[in-house]
Parts: C-alpha cells; sequence; structure tokens
C-alpha cells in the first residue's frame, strides 16, 4: 500500500506533486513522474512561475536537496521551511548544517557561517539579494545579504 502527503499545484495551477511512501521509501512524484527512493521527505517548493521545484530528502542520515531533478551536495541538516526561489524563479537557496555551522547556501554558493538560521526565514528579494534570521554568538542577526549572482 502506498501513502500519498503533502500533494499540492504549483503557483501556476500546471504542476502537481506529492510524496508518496511504499514501507521504508519514499519518492516524490511530479507529474506522475517518480523521483529517486529516500528514506524521508521533508519539505518541497515550486519556483513563483511554476517552472522550477526543489526538495530536501534523507538518506543515511545525510540531507540533500534536489533542484530540478539534480542532487546537491551532502549536509547534516538542511534547516526546515528554507528552501526559497527569488521572484523570478532564476535564483534559489535554502540553510544547511555542516558540523556546527550553519550557512545560507545561493545559487551553489555558501554564504558566512552561523550558529543557527532560523525556519522559515530566508526570504528573495526583487533586488536580487535575499535576508533571513540567524544566531551568531548568542546574538540575534537580521542578515541581508547582496551576493554577486551570475546570470541563468
Amino acid at each position: 500500500m502506498i501513502s500519498v502527503e503533502s500533494p499540492f499545484f504549483s503557483p501556476d495551477g500546471r504542476h502537481f506533486a506529492y510524496y508518496g511512501r511504499k514501507g521504508d521509501t519514499v519518492h516524490v512524484m511530479l507529474d506522475g513522474k517518480k523521483g529517486p527512493g529516500y528514506d524521508d521527505i521533508i519539505d518541497f517548493v515550486f519556483s513563483p512561475d511554476g517552472s522550477r521545484f526543489a526538495y530536501t530528502a534523507i538518506r543515511d542520515m545525510k540531507h540533500v536537496v534536489v533542484l530540478d531533478g539534480k542532487e546537491g551536495p551532502e549536509f547534516d541538516e538542511v534547516v526546515e521551511y528554507t528552501l526559497c526561489f527569488s521572484p523570478d524563479g532564476k535564483h534559489f537557496g535554502y540553510a544547511a548544517f555542516r558540523g556546527q555551522n550553519c550557512f545560507v547556501t545561493w545559487d551553489g554558493h555558501e554564504g558566512p557561517p552561523f550558529d543557527s538560521i532560523l525556519s522559515g526565514t530566508l526570504r528573495a528579494r526583487t533586488d536580487g539579494s535575499f535576508t533571513y534570521y540567524a544566531i551568531k554568538y548568542n546574538v540575534f542577526c537580521h542578515v541581508v545579504h547582496t551576493p554577486q549572482l551570475a546570470e541563468v
């Protein structure tokens, strides 16, 4: 028996995604196509225009972000509810832990390390920058970062 969880449509209504669990394996289903098997799926998101899709998966206690069907690097943890596309959908980021350091990865580039980045606070802005709330040395920080963005 397959358990279907968290079904939702893309913002433009053209795509449909959910994840299904059969036994110990979880697969993301996107427009009826089954993705690779994982131990768990944490969260997923469509770009604002619906053309791109990303999710966080767990395999062997390591977290990976899958963006447009391609697995990224392994992390000790990807912070829940930080998957974030820019308003135009061209850029993508998330917060992750490697060891004791937590940082935002934006278009594959790691930002400065913090002790923690708060879940759900990563937001892309229309000027190409992004913002989030972090903690460093027990100090609460509002971070606004303007990366050197490559054209996509």
